[in-house]
């Protein structure tokens, strides 16, 4: 059975599914997310040509299809997690996590809203950049250490 509600956001009077109480949706107007059966949105006023109303938040299945939730992408949290290691011990990791970061950026990018994590994404490319920084600063250190070290020794030995 059909319902008619109306955005809290914009104020847009909409059709929907009763099935879709409790859930939430989002405005086909303002793209905003709302849950339907709300106080705020419960009492809307009828319409005669009310707009649609958009798949619930987080799906792109045109009208008519089956909705299904946001999925994180699986290369985001990759990215993460190999950055993060990269961090603590192991810098080859933090070159992973930047690969695994803008592989998820693009598919993100591409999946027309099927996929969340950019922002898992993003962190996980900022740390491995870290990590590389930090592996080369410590790989310099070591190696200008390990000079000098050698460089005393041998001047003792003169």
């Amino acid at each position: 059975m059909n319902i008619t509600i109306q955005c809290p956001h914009c104020k847009t009077v909409l059709n929907s599914d009763d099935s879709y109480s409790g859930q939430t949706v989002q405005c086909s107007q303002c793209s905003k997310t709302f849950i339907i059966g709300q106080e705020s949105n419960a009492a809307a006023p009828p319409a005669a040509a009310a707009a649609p109303l958009s798949q619930p938040a987080g799906t792109i299945a045109p009208a008519g299809q089956n909705y299904y939730p946001r999925q994180t992408c699986g290369k985001a949290t990759a990215s993460l997690v190999c950055s993060i290691i990269g961090l603590l011990c192991c810098q080859f990791c933090s070159i992973l996590g930047i690969v695994f970061g803008f592989l998820a950026k693009g598919e993100i990018k591409n999946s027309n809203g099927q996929l969340e994590g950019n922002t898992m994404a993003t962190v996980g490319i900022v740390l491995g950049i870290l990590g590389v920084i930090w592996g080369l600063v410590f790989g310099v250190l070591y190696v200008l250490l390990g000079f000098a070290g050698t460089f005393a020794e041998l001047m003792e030995g003169l």
